[in-house]
């Protein structure tokens, strides 16, 4: 698998499910997209800091991010069930989320470090 493969299968998997299709998240690389204001377009989905570890045996780690304007309890359940999303993958590893909330931004985010394995 390819980087570029990586990329298309995960954003596939995570907005095929119900639950993240229903806040209408799309799928980003790098920082949220932002309208003509600066305000960042929320809820989105990024990747971010990718890096190879290992070249010969194709391990990379990144992280991934759940952003949302919802500042309610409802995202932790939507950030709990996104953890769930991720871990039913074969292709990447993941030891829970750091919670950051930023409520003078009036954003919130959920980050994902993963680990995966592709070709380069």
């Amino acid at each position: 698998m390819t980087l570029d493969e990586f990329i298309t299968t995960i954003t596939d998997t995570i907005l095929a499910d119900p639950e993240v299709k229903a806040v209408g998240a799309s799928f980003h690389l790098g920082i949220p997209p932002v309208d003509d204001s600066g305000k960042p377009l929320l809820p989105c989905i990024t990747l971010d800091g990718v890096y190879c570890l290992d070249d010969k045996i194709g391990s990379w780690r990144a992280n991934i991010n759940l952003w949302s304007d919802d500042l309610s309890f409802e995202f932790i359940k939507l950030s709990k069930r996104f953890l769930a999303i991720l871990d039913s993958t074969l292709i990447i590893e993941t030891n829970g989320f750091i919670h950051r909330p930023s409520p003078e931004r009036g954003n919130n985010r959920s980050i994902y470090p993963v680990r995966f394995y592709i070709n380069s």
